[in-house]
């Protein structure tokens, strides 16, 4: 535990090197004529990348003021016995947690830091008030999703907040938890509008544009024309958010259209099939970098008796953010679960469920709850490797939107999905409008089980979604190119310092 902390508070070894490098870059300044906003995350990825970024932007103007915006931080719910020690806690926590994260992203070049706590207290009370007012008055979970401030949606962003902060698998409206969230994103859209009246913001450059920490800012620059770059997605390093598109996913809706205009289409299918075997054979590919291993994995091929199956519904995480594509069926991805389970006990369906191998701890608990409730159904161990699955003789799987969908496609089964998701340009994968046309997919899934041969077509997709170039910045981030989020730690530091900075 001790050590624990001490990593979180403290520069280790690598960190120091930076934190002792000479030559501090500009202090900050009043209402410069145009500055470049930069969050500035507790995390060494960001870091590393942010730091190219602003070696580049500097080298094209060297006198540009670079502010850092430090993101809020909320801490997961959990039952604590004695509730001021832990906000005790907290409060040292944060403040040596920032100290320290402020320090390392002043050496790659962040002049200030842009004060996002000021709000005086009598707008505070105002927030407050009108966040109870508001959440009293919620009478369901599609009210949260649509709920606009100053006709800009936020409600999507409390919405996943909640469940990720909260610990909870679905949104409770009557919850007084959520209140909070309401209030914190009041506050948090007045510091950004304030913060736009008083500089003159070029761009701002974001990690994510999920939740409420990240995703107020981004939807608020880009109602006011302000230049907005997100670097969430693990297919591009930086893209260029719009009104239109302010998710941090990639635009998969043009793959189609864009693959068209290759030249060598032969050489990018091929690439595609020849990365898919990569794939199958048990190794991690670049949009599953975050799992602890593949879930293709040959040893986790555990014999399973899915002869008499039809099908499998494959699970998401409970906690991961559902909302970063435009268009679900459903409110998130426990709804979807349960709809699902209960149209398979309803009509007595030949469907196995699947969890998700990468899920955290407190989902893990939500599926044992559901494996009680719905003891009958056949549960598959999330272990068991998709390739024992992919090559049975099932006819067909169903995932909300996960890259599932395209492994069924390539292994010829019909894949289901629930709302718009990375495969939507593509027709190998079903693509209801409405929970009712779902449910006919699930319940008809006999009259559309011979598949043509989609191999294809799968191998174009993955070319686009994780080979073809699609960064919207023209600087060159190929020294980071194996690196992402989940694949880094303070090591980075020594490479970042003798290569650019």
């Amino acid at each position: 535990m001790f050590t624990k902390l001490y990593k979180r508070w403290f520069f280790d070894k690598n960190e120091n090197l930076l934190k002792n490098k000479k030559g501090i870059s500009n202090r900050y300044k009043e209402k410069s004529n145009g500055i470049i906003l930069v969050q500035t995350p507790a995390d060494h990825y960001y870091l590393s990348l942010f730091s190219l970024l602003i070696v580049n932007l500097k080298k094209e103007n060297s006198n540009i003021l670079i502010g850092g915006v430090y993101p809020e931080t909320f801490p997961i719910k959990s039952k604590r016995s004695n509730y001021i020690l832990y906000q005790l806690f907290l409060y040292i926590d944060n403040t040596l947690i920032k100290y320290k994260w402020k320090r390392l992203y002043r050496k790659i070049g962040i002049n200030f830091f842009v004060k996002t706590n000021k709000i005086s207290f009598l707008k505070k009370i105002e927030y407050f008030l009108r966040s109870i007012i508001i959440q009293k008055k919620l009478k369901s979970k599609s009210a949260v999703l649509s709920y606009k401030l100053k006709n800009i949606t936020i409600g999507d962003l409390i919405y996943d907040t909640y469940l990720r902060y909260e610990v909870r698998p679905t949104l409770d409206t009557s919850d007084f938890a959520l209140t909070k969230y309401f209030y914190k994103s009041f506050c948090l859209f007045h510091t950004f509008n304030n913060l736009s009246s008083y500089y003159k913001i070029k761009e701002y450059y974001s990690s994510y544009s999920t939740y409420i920490q990240h995703g107020i800012a981004v939807r608020l620059f880009l109602n006011k024309s302000i230049s907005v770059f997100a670097s969430g997605n693990l297919q591009q390093k930086f893209k260029k958010l719009s009104l239109n598109d302010h998710f941090h996913t990639t635009n998969h809706l043009v793959y189609l259209t864009l693959f068209n205009k290759l030249i060598d289409k032969e050489n990018a299918i091929n690439t595609g099939l020849n990365l898919l075997q990569n794939k199958f054979s048990g190794n991690i590919d670049q949009s599953s970098s975050y799992m602890n291993h593949s879930a293709f994995k040959p040893q986790l091929s555990n014999s399973i008796n899915i002869e008499n199956i039809d099908g499998v519904l494959f699970l998401h995480d409970f906690f991961d953010s559902p909302h970063i594509y435009d268009g679900m069926l459903f409110n998130d991805f426990y709804e979807w679960t349960i709809y699902t389970l209960e149209l398979i006990k309803d009509y007595n369906l030949k469907i196995a469920i699947k969890p998700h191998p990468n899920q955290v701890k407190e989902s893990i608990e939500v599926i044992n709850n559901l494996k009680i409730k719905y003891s009958n159904l056949f549960w598959i161990e999330p272990g068991v490797s998709n390739l024992t699955i992919l090559n049975s003789n099932i006819k067909f799987g169903i995932s909300l939107y996960g890259t599932v969908l395209h492994e069924l496609a390539y292994f010829d089964k019909f894949a289901i999905s629930a709302g718009n998701n990375p495969h939507y340009a593509f027709d190998f994968i079903s693509k209801p409008k409405d929970i009712s046309e779902y449910k006919n997919l699930i319940l008809n899934q006999f009259e559309t089980s011979n598949r043509l041969d989609q191999k294809k077509d799968v191998a174009i997709f993955y070319y686009m979604h994780n080979v073809y170039n699609k960064e919207d910045l023209k600087y060159d981030f190929k020294e980071l190119q194996n690196y992402n989020v989940f694949n880094t730690d303070s090591s980075i530091i020594p490479k970042l310092l003798n290569n650019w900075l």
